[in-house]
């Protein structure tokens, strides 16, 4: 080892001994982060992550007592989406990003809660076909498909899906646009481009035509999230559905015989079929719980043994609303330190924001509860813990 590298080693020691690093935690003005106790982290590519800091910074989480999800970083990311009913004994699709890994969905079909099994999917059409266990206490008629890939660029087509439930509610949205182009992403013949809206929520709905059949299975196959890390804008509009030709052939697999279209149908005869779906076996209860979508990114060198961080950034968004609510970490002109160092600085810091943020909720119940309550006289005897 030179000179130079020892003085450069001992210099580092010490800094990991004093452990002089502050991270920044800043944080939205007046968010209410208590309410928030599901994450959805976002998995780098490994070049990305060369010291393998994701299992550490998942631990971090789990720490702080949030439920993790795992989500690829090119993947989809969904809580919850929207399904369409294809047959009387119950079969309906989605996209195969709503149901992830899971083996069983939970579905909503009129504001009435069903559980469903996880028939087929096909990851790379992203397109899951499930069944609802059990009949539906009220009859639905099924979407009728037309399978053709005579779609033209300019033609107006329509969605019924749930987009942003837990701000809009539960009931379904019809939203409007045009083919783009009839490839999707990277020029995908089995795609069609639209610029109907699609908000989280809406993946998995149908794509219609003007006669109100299905002509397709809308998708998200650009992450918002991701766009909006590395560019700090989301994308408007570029959105994109399955064709009706490959849904045709998933189908053709599974051996699922669907009505093809010959009639008209209203959007409000199609919103009947049109259901709610999330993955796994979820009760009424937790349907509106606010969740986070985490990402973060880092620089390093190795010093010894040692891996030490450059910078560290994690920035937590409302999965709802794409906002940012925390950035932690270190960056700037901050000491650089150790990685452990620096991941339990940065969410001790975290977990104190969280701590210290304002619960809406909270507040207004212990309003309401102070204007009910006598004052108490002897306060040494009547000490509550925060």
């Amino acid at each position: 080892m030179t000179n130079f590298n020892k003085v450069l080693a001992l210099f580092i020691c010490s800094l990991l001994l004093c452990g002089c690093v502050m991270p920044i935690v800043q944080v939205k003005k007046d968010a209410d982060l208590k309410k928030y106790r599901e994450v959805y982290l976002i998995k780098p590519k490994k070049e990305k992550d060369p010291i393998k800091l994701f299992s550490k910074v998942k631990a971090q989480l789990k720490k702080l007592k949030f439920r993790v999800h795992e989500v690829a970083e090119d993947g989809q990311i969904a809580s919850q989406g929207t399904g369409f009913i294809i047959t009387e004994e119950g079969y309906f699709l989605t996209a195969a990003h709503v149901i992830g890994k899971d083996k069983k969905a939970s579905v909503w079909v009129n504001s009435i809660r069903y559980e469903a099994d996880l028939i087929d999917q096909d990851e790379k059409k992203d397109i899951a076909l499930l069944k609802i266990i059990g009949s539906l206490q009220e009859k639905v008629k099924p979407l009728p498909m037309y399978f053709t890939d005579d779609c033209k660029m300019g033609q107006e087509v329509y969605s019924i899906g749930f987009p942003l439930s837990t701000l809009l509610g539960n009931n379904a949205r019809l939203n409007k646009g045009l083919i783009s182009s009839t490839v999707g992403l990277k020029d995908d013949p089995l795609q069609l481009q639209i610029s109907v809206e699609v908000q989280p929520g809406n993946s998995g709905s149908p794509l219609l035509n003007s006669q109100g059949t299905v002509i397709g299975l809308v998708q998200s196959t650009i992450n918002p999230f991701k766009v909006l890390y590395n560019s700090g804008n989301l994308p408007q509009n570029v959105n994109f559905a399955l064709k009706s030709s490959a849904i045709k052939e998933f189908l053709g697999k599974n051996k699922v015989v669907v009505t093809e279209a010959n009639k008209i149908l209203s959007f409000d005869d199609v919103k009947n079929a049109v259901i709610q779906v999330r993955p796994g076996i979820v009760s009424n209860e937790e349907i509106n719980l606010p969740k986070l979508v985490a990402v973060f990114c880092y620089d390093y060198y190795q010093i010894s043994s040692s891996s030490i961080l450059k910078y560290f950034i994690i920035d937590f968004y409302d999965m709802d609303t794409s906002e940012m609510l925390i950035r932690g970490g270190q960056w700037q002109n901050l000491p650089q330190n150790e990685v452990k160092i620096v991941l339990d600085k940065t969410f001790k810091g975290i977990k104190e924001k969280i701590d210290s943020s304002k619960s809406t909720e909270t507040t207004a119940e212990q309003k309401d509860e102070s204007e009910n309550e006598e004052p108490e006289k002897d306060t040494e005897d009547n000490e509550t813990n925060p």
